[in-house]
């Protein structure tokens, strides 16, 4: 199904002119800039880092409602209560 600028790619599912093969290319560019450029690599790891940050984050917030049960669960098995961990 072509689209409005290019076709999906079929693994990731984004737009680009060449679908699929145009994706891979886009994701070549990018790899050899992370790997020719230091300043780009520590940047995209930079902000890579504050994306896992929030994504966890929110991934603990999300599941606040199921921590209690996760102790009780984990302290009837023998485990270590982490209840320190907010």
């Amino acid at each position: 199904m072509k689209e409005e600028g290019g076709s999906p790619c079929a693994r990731c599912g984004a737009v680009v002119p060449g679908g699929t093969a145009g994706c891979f290319a886009l994701f070549g560019q990018v790899v050899a800039l992370e790997y020719s450029d230091p300043a780009y690599g520590a940047a995209n790891a930079d902000e890579h880092a504050e994306r896992v940050y929030r994504w966890a984050r929110s991934v603990w917030v999300a599941w606040s409602a199921h921590h209690e049960w996760a102790r009780r669960w984990t302290r009837e098995r023998g485990g270590q209560d982490r209840a320190d961990v907010t």
